[in-house]
């Protein structure tokens, strides 16, 4: 309920979803699951569509 009432473009995403209307980019919005871990380069990925953690090169930027 929260979602429907708060967030009035969800109607129309879904519509479109529904219409196979949506792009990739923007199915992410519809993802089962998300990522266990998610890093992003904002400077290069201003959208964050490219998530970086599971790249070997970039596993370095970890902190644990």
């Amino acid at each position: 309920m929260y979602q429907e009432f708060y967030r009035p473009a969800l109607h129309v995403m879904r519509k479109l979803r529904d219409e196979g209307k949506l792009d990739e980019a923007q199915m992410l919005f519809f993802a089962k699951s998300k990522p266990v871990e998610e890093l992003y380069d904002y400077l290069v990925d201003p959208f964050c569509l490219h998530n970086l953690a599971g790249e070997a090169e970039r596993n370095c930027a970890k902190v644990n």
